[in-house]
């Protein structure tokens, strides 16, 4: 047998040795993969099924207990300010979390997961909604996944365009500043069982797309207890 043929029989072995190994390797990688869909199937049965959850119900553990619900708003987009209409028109993100005792779990029983993704419609929400919307568009306009830790920690971060109203002084308008509030609160809760915690005191603006027709000088936000009414409110002065 020649020098020639010996050394590509000598390739063509090592080629099957790497390509054995990668077919291994990828086998392991699909049992694994089927190992933790099967785990976390478990454990959204365990959670949504076994324990009887219902997302009617506040996840309180004593009766009077509050539900702190940390909120933050981020503007994507200042899409228009309409002067007849007295409007603005935003694309925000509405930043909710909370803590719901009833979804968490002990993730050595269940291949370590520490976390699963759940339809918003599943779980129990704040019901925070815009009190001054223009238009009967109170809630987001997409109901995104929630993300659930192993400790019971909820978050949701749905989008949302919404139409606020805004008083326009017109006496120099469209050369003056205008303060346009944002109304945030929880449509169903009282302040006797949720209480909104801000997150930070400006509205985001990590994504934010410049408006060629106005800008956002500032945006503070406050947290505002009346009563027994809890709100949190974002003023965004533009020009």
């Amino acid at each position: 047998r020649s020098t020639s043929d010996q050394t590509a029989a000598r390739k063509s072995n090592k080629m099957s040795d790497v390509i054995s190994r990668i077919l291994l390797y990828l086998t392991m990688l699909g049992l694994v993969g089927v190992h933790a869909a099967e785990s976390e199937e478990r454990l959204v049965h365990m959670l949504f099924e076994e324990r009887g959850y219902n997302p009617m119900t506040r996840p309180s553990r004593r009766l009077g207990d509050v539900t702190a619900v940390n909120f933050s708003l981020t503007i994507a987009q200042l899409i228009s300010v309409t002067e007849k209409e007295e409007t603005m028109k935003t694309n925000v993100w509405l930043g909710q979390s909370w803590f719901d005792h009833r979804l968490a779990w002990d993730s050595k029983l269940f291949n370590n997961q520490k976390v699963i993704r759940a339809p918003s419609e599943a779980v129990w929400k704040p019901d925070i909604v815009l009190f001054n919307n223009k238009d009967g568009q109170y809630d987001v306009a997409y109901f995104a996944k929630v993300l659930i830790t192993n400790e019971g920690h909820v978050s949701w971060l749905p989008p949302a365009i919404f139409q606020s109203a805004c008083s326009i002084d017109v006496r120099q308008f469209p050369f003056d500043r205008q303060v346009c509030p944002m109304n945030f609160g929880s449509w169903t809760y009282d302040a006797q069982e949720v209480d909104l915690v801000l997150q930070g005191d400006q509205a985001g603006k990590d994504d934010f797309k410049e408006s060629g027709e106005w800008d956002i000088v500032d945006s503070p936000g406050k947290r505002v207890a009346t009563g027994n009414q809890v709100r949190v409110i974002f003023e965004f002065v533009i020009q």
